[in-house]
């Protein structure tokens, strides 16, 4: 009887550890991806004329935000080249936009 009482624990135990990693969630991640370089160093070399980097990282915003901040950017005297506008737009969207694309 002791040792079906400390089987049925263990499973107990087992169950609801499985359940809480299952339901645990990852962290997002504004990390760039390797193949991401070239445009965060376009990003850094644009942006921090102006501002320091944490300006963008510890601020994400919607995916559809940055154009009109990058607009606003422009407006205020940032230089950004045609060419160059939608590689930071698109990676400012992958890396520190807090949902998905539209």
């Amino acid at each position: 009887m002791n040792s079906r009482i400390a089987l049925l624990g263990a499973a107990a135990i087992l169950a609801m550890s499985l359940a809480m990693a299952g339901s645990a969630q990852p962290a997002a991640s504004t990390a760039p991806a390797p193949d991401d370089a070239p445009a965060k160093a376009l990003m850094t070399e644009t942006c921090t004329h102006c501002h320091d980097l944490d300006v963008i990282t510890s601020q994400p915003r919607k995916h559809a935000e940055w154009p009109g901040i990058l607009d606003r950017m422009k407006a205020n005297g940032a230089i950004i080249p045609d060419e160059d506008y939608k590689v930071l737009l698109d990676y400012l969207g992958r890396a520190y936009s807090t949902d998905k694309p539209q």
